[in-house]
Formats: structure tokens, C-alpha cells, sequence
């Protein structure tokens, strides 16, 4: 059992990155994942990162231990994001009570501590990605038998899509948003949709009238002179899925291992009419091991060379990229399309919201 009163009380960056080492023996350090998923940088010493690629991406990925033949990797999640990764000599099972308690503090002092966040920027970032960051939920998590993410590129200049997920009353309520164009006035346009939905559904209300009151709220700020596409989704515990399909991209389930994009009607986006009525339709229904995705227009609309990665493709990564974990899908899928680019400039947010059902509320499987 690690002792974690002396982590949660530090008073300093330097003091939290001692009694991590303290916790885990001579020999450790304490790395910070940064927000792409590609390095980590050694958050006590001002070193080169180590790149994340092959099975150590993997393992970080689904939040599980690695050992690599000479040293353990041990990813330190908040809830299903790991930011935070400690690696010891040899191999170490550690007792995973302790690791989800030391990410939530880690995390904490993350908000506190500000060089614990920069650790994690391999450049600058711009101000309206700062914002789009800040409003954004715990990248991964789970909600009894249901599990989500999101995963956001590129992570430090483009911005306008935001995502969020919350359980209510037993059901797993789940968004992806994008905001017109780019730049400070798409995260503030989607940024005041997304505060209008969590308003509404703190309150209680239904998938319908979120939309219907982030219309409204976005009608009235800009007079429909901007606008952003939606879907918002309940996930009921039996399975169950309804939409609300604001002008976004199709919904592409996984079901059976099969992909299928939804054939939904699709509403007017939020902010263009002051009146919409927003439907909410009868999706689908997951068993164990389905699940869905919401990608923003980014990733099927990025060209090389004039060639889109376009829809078919979308649906093939999604499905070659399926697993247990689903920001290690929602990763895999954006990977591919970046990888498509070849080094040609991503020209708009990449956005991937990933929900999978499991076996059973706490099974791995």
C-alpha cells in the first residue's frame, strides 16, 4: 500500500514529484503524458520525452501496467485517462486501489500546480484551444457497464468541437459538438451550447429540450449568424440508445462487430432558427461489447492531394480499431487519418466520442 497522505498535502511541484518517488522506491520517476498521446516527459528532470509507440502506447492507452523487459510503466489514471505514468526497475503488479486514488491526486495538483500541465506541451497553445481544453470532461471514464471517451486533434491551435458525458438517474448521457469555422469564436459558440445542455440537464431535463434551450441560447447571442452541429445520445441501462441529431455527422454503430452508420433524421443545427423543435429518435440497442462513435466533419473531410479520407474509410478504422478500451479506439481511429495526411496540415478539429458497453457493470471485458 502506497502512503498518500504526503502526496495529497505537498505545497509544490517539487514537493509532489519527491513524495512520488519517495512512494515508489529508488529508481522511479514520474512522467506526464502529453495531450496528443505520443511522448512522455519526465516531470522531475528537463529531459527528452520517451516517444509512446508500439505496446507501451497500447498499455497507457487502456490504462494497464507495462513491463518492457527491464522496467514496469505504470499509468496513474484519473477514473480511465491516464495523464500521469510512474516507471520502476523490474517488474511491479501494483494494487490498482492505489493507482486510481494517486491519479485523482495527481490531477488535482495538475490544476494547482501549473508546471505540472506544461510538462505535458511538447508547443505552444493557442488561447481558443485553452478554452476549448479547459471545458472539456475527463477524456475517459465509465459509467457502470458503459464505457466512453473522447479524443481531440489537434491539440494546441485548431478548435470549435467539444464533447462531454455525465451519468443521470442510471442513464450515460453523451454529446459531440462543432462549432462553425475555427478559431476563438467556434469554442466560444460551442462552448456556450455546451453549458446550455449541462444547464438543462441538471435540471432534469430531456435530450429535446437541452438542444431546444442550446439553440435558443445560441439564437439569441448571435442572432443566427453562427451555428454548430450536435448529437447528443442517452445510453438507457438496458442498453438502449436515443438521439438528438442536430446537423451533425451520421452516428456509426459497432454492433456484432459490424459498423453501420444510423439512418436518423436530422434536424437544423443549434443557433440557426430560434424556434426548432430538436427529435429524439430510437437508435439502436447495444449488447456486450457494442457500442457507438461520434466523429465530428473533420476526420472524414481531411485531403491528400485532393483525396478525401471520406466516409468508407472512417468506417474501416473504426472497425479495425475496436477494442475494450475505447480511447484507445478513439485514438486509433484519428491516428489513421493523420497518418492518411501524410504530413499535410490538418485543417480542422479532429473529433472522436467513443461508447462501448461492456459485459457487465466492473468487468474488464
Amino acid at each position: 500500500m502506497l502512503d498518500l497522505g504526503p502526496i495529497a498535502q505537498a505545497l509544490s511541484l517539487d514537493e509532489v514529484v519527491d513524495e512520488v518517488l519517495d512512494a515508489f522506491g529508488p529508481g522511479a520517476a514520474l512522467y506526464a503524458i502529453d495531450h496528443e498521446f505520443n511522448t512522455m516527459k519526465d516531470v522531475g528532470l528537463d529531459v527528452d520525452g520517451v516517444d509512446l509507440e508500439g505496446e507501451l502506447r497500447r498499455a497507457m492507452l487502456a490504462g494497464r501496467p507495462h513491463f518492457d523487459g527491464r522496467r514496469s510503466w505504470i499509468p496513474l489514471p484519473e477514473r480511465h485517462e491516464a495523464v500521469f505514468v510512474v516507471t520502476v526497475e523490474g517488474p511491479v503488479v501494483p494494487v490498482d486501489g492505489d493507482r486510481a486514488v494517486l491519479g485523482a491526486l495527481l490531477d488535482g495538483h495538475r490544476r494547482r500546480f501549473e508546471d505540472l500541465e506544461r510538462r505535458r506541451r511538447r508547443r505552444g497553445m493557442s488561447v481558443a484551444a485553452e478554452l476549448q481544453w479547459d471545458a472539456l470532461p475527463i477524456r475517459a471514464d465509465a459509467f457502470g457497464d458503459v464505457e466512453v471517451a473522447g479524443v481531440l486533434e489537434p491539440a494546441y491551435e485548431i478548435a470549435g468541437d467539444v464533447f462531454d458525458f455525465a451519468m443521470v438517474n442510471g442513464a450515460v448521457w453523451a454529446y459531440s459538438f462543432d462549432g462553425m469555422g475555427h478559431g476563438m469564436e467556434a469554442t466560444v459558440s460551442s462552448t456556450i451550447v455546451l453549458a446550455a445542455v449541462r444547464n438543462v440537464r441538471r435540471e432534469g431535463g430531456s435530450l429535446g429540450e437541452q438542444m431546444q434551450a442550446a439553440n435558443s441560447v445560441l439564437f439569441e447571442h448571435y442572432g443566427g449568424n453562427r451555428f454548430v452541429t450536435g448529437a447528443a445520445c442517452r445510453i438507457a441501462p438496458d442498453g438502449s440508445v436515443d438521439v438528438v441529431n442536430a446537423g451533425h455527422e451520421p452516428i456509426r454503430t459497432v454492433i456484432g462487430g459490424r459498423v453501420e452508420q444510423l439512418d436518423l433524421a436530422v434536424d437544423l443545427p443549434l443557433g440557426v432558427e430560434p424556434t426548432t423543435a430538436y427529435r429524439t429518435q430510437a437508435a439502436c440497442a447495444l449488447g456486450p461489447g457494442d457500442g457507438f462513435a461520434m466523429f465530428s466533419d473533420g476526420p472524414a473531410g481531411q485531403a491528400n492531394d485532393g483525396e478525401a479520407f471520406g466516409a468508407e474509410r472512417i468506417n474501416e478504422a473504426l472497425r479495425s480499431c475496436w477494442s475494450s478500451a475505447p480511447l484507445e479506439t478513439g485514438h486509433g481511429v484519428l491516428g489513421q487519418v493523420i497518418s492518411f495526411l501524410d504530413g499535410a496540415r490538418v485543417d480542422d478539429d479532429l473529433t472522436a466520442v467513443v461508447i462501448r458497453r461492456r459485459s457487465g457493470a466492473g468487468s474488464p471485458s
